[in-house]
């Protein structure tokens, strides 16, 4: 199987004992033309750098052949920008936070190992999008090891100093990403520069590495940057935000795990306090010997930047005392993104907040006069500022996020089937984000839970005291008929609500039933009935509002249309319903409900049904741009939601990171229309609802399920608690990846759609499983696969610049 982006640099011996002192050796040896060797590893790759700067290389194909010997005759040779030898690692996770604040001087860490030489990459080098060159690292006198990279690479906390290169993960005979070593796109050690470019209103991060040397720790680090200025002018200091990169251990392997066991970056803590005073809430700190630590950098270029050329100067010091200068050069483009959900046709991202999670983790619990301890709905005032601020923070990483399913205060009239509903407190939490007040660049929430969702008392058709139907949809039974007019009703006052409160630029997402297949029994089982009946209510709802603000019934599909499992019996249903079901609800028109509903389809990426009814080069939901399938006036949409690999982007910090760029990659490819990550602030709880009984800090489960970090666990590891959240490493990569798209929906807007299908279609050859073959767990990729898309991170650097210069910029 053919797969896009696979790389060839598997290991790199950098002028170590280990490696050959002949220029004509190869390591492992092989003929020296190249032929089949018994110590070739498929899929493995090795540099070999003798003395006086020799360079040499064997590259061993899948098939076991061995090729390019180590051969010094033509002496040393550098390589168009890029970082010689970087340092070992797996994948890291990292975040970040909202509200940069400028210059001033941050923490970051250490790598070890002695200067090595630098080979040359078969591919000819790392090429930086704004110039530099040589591959070579940053050394100083006293072994510490100081380089820089892109923000598509996870480096580990302990790698290993002998090498000082990233660790390179593999999987099933194939390795991802590319060598790092011919990938660095930002990063010429020659010059000592880290070189980045942009366009306005575009957010470019790239990350510092200093790796302490094996014998010696490096005290009292810090980093101190200065706008970069041009002709016209510099950036505020505000466009700059250091983040100290804070590693979290995690084990080996595990769903989705590309890498290896460490301690891998995911939160990004910033330097300065972006909620209170700016206080200084890292300070200088030491890094361990032989330990690498990442300093992560923003630059958010002003949407008023003028285009050109931008300098600036990075400090890194120990104690006070300069360890290297570094210059960092900024190309701004002559072009703007636009601002997410500024545009209905962009695509949608949104990941809520548990209440029973973040108030405990926030230490918001019991705060809240009026209401008692623990209570997971409170609406007093702080509760609602702190959760605002949280939305900011999504906001300025393009995604959205909410409390989820905050009903209102409601009364229901059994006899009436209608509610009486105070809106004082939804409105409230919700209203800002809703009319656009909220958010500094005056966008406005793209989507919304709509507070008739999840498994709460209101779906259940009871108000708030609990009185009400109490149908449970797990009994088999068709929902009463009195339960699904108190649906209607209740979805027909929410439409109402919005359109008088002038919140249509909003989706609003009625999440009535999460992965209803995994009940699914037998073939006679009512729940795809039911499930029918109430996309039913809330479409009638809509209809009787004309359709203003509809309430669109969001599902969420686990992967149900499969064969029987042998022996299990679980999976022992009729395979020819359970698949009529699931295409009956994908395409109203072709069975199930009638064909004027409205649905957000979201299935999970291991089992993408909507391709089933049409065939074609891709699976999509539109006809010359018309959408299929649905007559209403807001026609059906589809989303994928996160699962990992093989058939979706990585979602754990183990992960690397070039899979995690990949999900917009994908949901450009395949059409998709929003993008859903289930949950963002799932941090572990004890016994007690009411406290944390470890903080993600230390125990984050994978990452699944946390993109922010609690700002007032800080003081749990040593720091100063912050009154909002900490972001992420996988909250940048997901904005990166967001922006990466922007590039691709202005290009297909100025020189049609196959423009840009032809840059996403190079990165992502296959995803989201939408064929009705086998379900997930049947996949040889199961728990260890990688995805049919490009793991190179420097494949989505040339794939960004392709765009840049399809745009004209």
């Amino acid at each position: 199987m053919t797969r896009p982006g696979s790389g060839f640099l598997a290991a790199i011996c950098l002028g170590l004992a280990a490696c050959p002192v002949s220029g004509t050796a190869t390591f492992p040896p092989s003929g020296a033309d190249g032929g089949a060797s018994a110590n070739c590893v498929p899929g493995q790759s090795l540099f070999c750098a003798g003395p006086a700067g020799c360079t040499g290389s064997q590259v061993c194909e899948p098939d076991g052949r061995s090729y390019s010997p180590c051969d010094c005759a033509t002496g040393s040779s550098s390589s168009s920008g890029g970082l010689g030898g970087s340092s070992s690692g797996g994948g890291t996770s990292g975040g970040e936070t909202s509200g940069a604040t400028g210059g001033g001087s941050t923490s970051g860490g250490t790598s070890a190992g002695p200067p090595p030489a630098a080979p040359t990459p078969p591919d000819g080098g790392w090429t930086a999008i704004a110039g530099g060159s040589a591959a070579s690292e940053a050394t100083t006198d006293g072994g510490v090891s100081i380089w820089a990279a892109d923000d598509t690479i996870k480096v580990l906390q302990g790698n290993d100093p002998a090498s000082n290169q990233p660790v390179v993960p593999t999987q099933g005979g194939y390795f991802f990403p590319q060598s790092y070593l011919s990938t660095n796109d930002v990063w010429s050690a020659a010059t000592s520069t880290v070189s980045i470019a942009g366009a306005q209103r575009e957010t470019v991060a790239f990350q510092l590495f200093v790796t302490a040397s094996a014998g010696a720790s490096v005290p009292a680090l810090d980093v101190q940057v200065s706008a970069p200025a041009g002709a016209a002018g510099a950036l505020p200091a505000s466009a700059i935000t250091l983040f100290r990169e804070w590693y979290v251990g995690e084990g080996a392997g595990g769903r989705g795990a590309l890498q290896p066991a460490g301690a891998y970056p995911d939160p990004l803590i910033p330097f300065f306090d972006p909620y209170g005073t700016g206080a200084r809430i890292v300070p200088p700190f030491d890094v361990g010997a032989g330990e690498t630590q990442g300093i992560w950098m923003d630059v958010a270029i002003p949407a008023t930047a003028a285009a050109g050329a931008y300098a600036g100067t990075i400090r890194i010091l120990s104690s006070g005392a300069t360890l290297a200068t570094l210059s960092l050069d900024l190309q701004v483009w002559n072009g703007k993104l636009p601002l997410y959900a500024s545009d209905p046709t962009l695509l949608k991202v949104w990941a809520p907040l548990y209440p029973a999670h973040f108030y405990p983790g926030e230490g918001l619990d019991g705060q809240c006069p009026g209401y008692p301890a623990c209570s997971p709905w409170p609406f007093c005032s702080q509760a609602i500022s702190w959760a605002q601020r949280y939305q900011k923070v999504a906001h300025a990483y393009d995604f959205d996020t909410q409390l989820e399913a905050t009903p209102p205060q409601t009364t229901l009239d059994l006899q009436a089937n209608h509610y009486t509903i105070d809106w004082s407190g939804f409105d409230a939490l919700n209203g800002p984000a809703m009319d656009g007040t909220l958010f500094n660049d005056g966008t406005r929430l793209a989507v919304l839970q709509s507070p008739m969702g999840g498994d709460d008392a209101s779906f259940l058709g009871a108000d708030s005291s609990g009185v009400g139907y109490g149908w449970d949809p797990s009994q088999e039974t068709l929902p009463p008929a009195g339960l699904l007019a108190a649906v209607q009703d209740y979805s027909t006052q929410i439409s109402q609500h919005a359109a008088a409160n002038h919140w249509d630029q909003t989706e609003i997402l009625g999440y009535l039933w999460d992965e209803p297949g995994k009940s699914l029994q037998s073939s006679t089982d009512p729940l795809y009935h039911s499930i029918e009946l109430y996309a039913q209510a809330v479409n009638q709802a809509n209809a009787a509002v004309g359709w203003k603000d509809p309430v669109r019934f969001f599902l969420t599909t686990s992967p149900q249309c499969m064969p029987g499992i042998p022996n299990d019996p679980l999976f022992q249903y009729d395979v020819g319903q359970a698949c009529t079901d699931h295409e009956g609800l994908a395409y109203p028109s072709v069975g199930g409900v009638p064909s004027s509903w409205v649905l957000d389809w979201a299935p999970n990426p291991a089992l993408y049904v909507p391709e089933l009814p049409v065939t074609g080069a891709k699976p999509d939901y539109t006809v010359d741009g018309v959408k299929r399938y649905s007559s209403a006036p807001a026609p059906l949409e589809s989303w994928y939601y996160q699962s990992g690999e093989p058939f979706g982007g990585g979602i754990w910090i183990q992960t690397d990171a070039a899979s995690e760029r990949a999900w917009d990659w994908i949901a450009w490819k395949y059409r998709v229309d929003g993008v859903f990550f289930w949950v963002a602030d799932f941090w572990p709880k004890g016994g007690n609802p009411c406290t944390a009984a470890n903080t993600p800090y230390t125990t984050a489960g994978g990452g699944d399920g946390i993109l922010f970090y609690p700002g007032q666990q800080l003081g749990l590891i040593g720091l100063t608690n912050i009154q909002g959240p900490v972001p992420s490493m996988r909250m940048a990569l997901w904005r990166r990846s967001y922006q990466d798209y922007l590039y691709l929906w202005l290009l297909a807007a100025k020189s049609g759609q196959a423009a840009s299908d032809a840059i996403a279609d190079g990165l992502i050859g296959a995803a989201l499983n939408w064929s009705d073959t086998d379900p997930y767990w049947y996949s040889p990729g199961w728990k260890s696969g990688v995805g049919e898309w490009s793991h190179d991170p420097h494949g989505y650097e040339a794939a960004r610049l392709a765009a840049k210069q399809g745009l004209g910029w």
